[in-house]
């Protein structure tokens, strides 16, 4: 039976050269455009990615982007997550989308 590592709030100990050389090298999770068009399918057209889940993530704004959306929320009787979401979601696919036109 395999043994899974068991995880540590210390890092593992490495030399100096090994740290020095972990730092050079490029990250691997990076996203250019070649890795995105030869990958197959996108990150959310994957299995596992379902439309009916919804996650929650934190967003930083300065005091007077909050106080705008606070005076939409009360003028639109909406609420600020929508009016978020009304906004982002079409803004992120069309990013996405020349993004990947680039070439």
């Amino acid at each position: 039976m395999n043994k899974k590592p068991r995880l540590s709030a210390k890092p593992p100990i490495q030399s100096e050269q090994d740290f020095i050389e972990a730092a050079e090298k490029p990250k691997s999770s990076s996203l250019s455009v070649e890795k995105v068009e030869s990958s197959s399918p996108l990150p959310w057209e994957e299995d596992n990615v379902r439309e009916d889940v919804i996650k929650s993530i934190n967003l930083r704004l300065s005091e007077p982007y909050i106080v705008k959306l606070q005076f939409l929320s009360e003028k639109t009787n909406k609420s600020q997550q929508r009016i978020i979401r009304e906004v982002l979601c079409p803004a992120l696919d069309q990013e996405i989308e020349k993004l990947l036109e680039e070439k």
